[in-house]
């Protein structure tokens, strides 16, 4: 199953799921290319924040990113019941527009073909 990883954790024994692109399009890392150190040197250069990577089972949940209804929904169980106008409801707005803002920066950062993130195909 493939699952998405911040790049920073993304390891040299990891294989590809989905293409890497370049802001012109140009593929960079095809589907299946293994990440060696000069790959991820790479994408590191190009500022690639995220990559979708193949067998991701064994990672850890903070390592990778869940889709956009999921994080939303375990923000709601971390913080509860909240008050309106309260400093934790302040949070909470907050940190849901940041996983939104998130959610649809990789979607657009996604290769075609590639569902947007936080939609489960």
């Amino acid at each position: 199953m493939a699952v998405r990883v911040p790049l920073e954790f993304a390891k040299s024994t990891m294989r590809l799921a989905k293409p890497v692109c370049d802001a012109d399009g140009r593929v960079m890392a095809g589907s299946g290319s293994v990440l060696t150190p000069s790959v991820l040197r790479i994408l590191r250069r190009l500022a690639i924040q995220t990559v979708a990577v193949e067998d991701g089972d064994h990672l850890a949940g903070w390592e990778t990113i869940l889709p956009l209804a999921d994080e939303l929904g375990l923000l709601a169980k971390r913080l509860g019941t909240v008050e309106r106008d309260s400093p934790r409801a302040e949070l909470h707005a907050a940190l849901e527009r940041r996983l939104v803002r998130r959610a649809e920066r990789l979607a657009a950062e996604g290769a075609p073909g590639e569902p947007p993130a936080g939609v489960t195909p």
